[in-house]
């Protein structure tokens, strides 16, 4: 039966780093902190359609991070 549990959690181990790399975790944080760092610039707001724009994305990359990172 351990051989059995073993062998089960090999494979959804598998499964769920096949899933991750899917979603590519690591891109999606460097693409947050480059929002990140265009929020910060003086003349962000200069556009204000853009700077809602991506404000909105900046929010749904952060709530995908936090969704992922809660699952580990």
């Amino acid at each position: 039966e351990i051989y059995q549990l073993k062998e089960e959690f090999k494979i959804l181990s598998a499964k769920h780093n096949k899933i991750r790399g899917i979603f590519d975790l690591s891109s999606k944080k460097q693409q947050l902190a480059k929002l990140q760092k265009i929020s910060l610039e003086p003349d962000f707001w200069t556009d204000s359609n853009k700077a809602s724009k991506l404000l909105r994305e900046n929010s749904a990359l952060e709530k995908e991070i936090k969704s992922w990172e809660d699952l580990e």
